[in-house]
């Protein structure tokens, strides 16, 4: 296996992390700490591992009620006491509004470096910032990056086809980007997110739920295609 992310959108600590919510700190403190022994059993044992850190794609954004904090701060953090090390960055570029596939008009995605957020819109903003002095892994080199996840929703399923063969397009023509995975290839069923206060069933998949019998959308046969 040589491709390893340890944890789940960790600037979110208490949601996917297990973690209580604490200073920033402490919390990088805490996450540098596990990284280090994980990545240090996974090259002894394949030096040619790739080891990444996951985060979504809340870059400026902060709200402390929610207990998530800024993916900004939080990399620079971790990069202060791991950048001896060889470590990567697994993005999760979804849509600003998950229950709407279209990330072309997303209004918190912009060129800047105070972005609110980082998705498939602004993407080359992440890219432009790992190129920075201070980020570049140990030989000197812009830090590996995988996009591990990312999901359109499926409220009408050309809208969905043409949003992941663009964001496909995009990842392929940014020199920095190794990897680009979808969330889904069957829908799951029960997940739902806030919309408006409502909560709403999404459809990321590239097919419906295979309990529902699985049929494949028009994503399915754009996807495949893609080169």
């Amino acid at each position: 296996m040589d491709n390893w992310v340890i944890g789940n959108e960790i600037n979110y600590p208490n949601v996917w992390n297990f973690t209580p919510h604490s200073s920033i700190e402490n919390y990088a403190d805490q996450y540098a700490h596990a990284f280090r022994i994980w990545y240090t059993a996974i090259k002894q044992n394949n030096p040619s591992a790739n080891v990444y850190i996951p985060f979504d794609y809340v870059w400026t954004e902060h709200s402390p009620s929610a207990g998530y904090y800024k993916a900004k701060d939080l990399l620079r953090l971790l990069n202060d006491r791991l950048r001896d090390l060889d470590y990567g960055i697994a993005w999760h570029p979804y849509p600003e509004g998950l229950a709407d596939p279209n990330f072309e008009d997303d209004g918190k995605a912009t060129n800047s470096e105070n972005s609110l957020i980082i998705n498939m819109k602004n993407l080359n903003v992440l890219t432009d910032y790992l190129q920075k002095p201070e980020y570049l892994s140990p030989s000197g080199k812009v830090r590996h990056l995988i996009l591990s996840e990312q999901g359109f929703n499926a409220t009408n399923e050309d809208v969905q086809a043409d949003q992941i063969a663009k964001a496909y397009d995009i990842a392929k023509n940014n020199p920095y980007v190794e990897a680009f995975f979808l969330a889904r290839e069957y829908d799951q069923p029960g997940e739902t997110h806030n919309v408006g206060g409502v909560l709403q069933e999404m459809h990321f998949g590239l097919k419906d739920a295979y309990e529902r019998g699985g049929r494949p959308r028009k994503a399915y046969s754009v996807y495949k295609s893609l080169q």
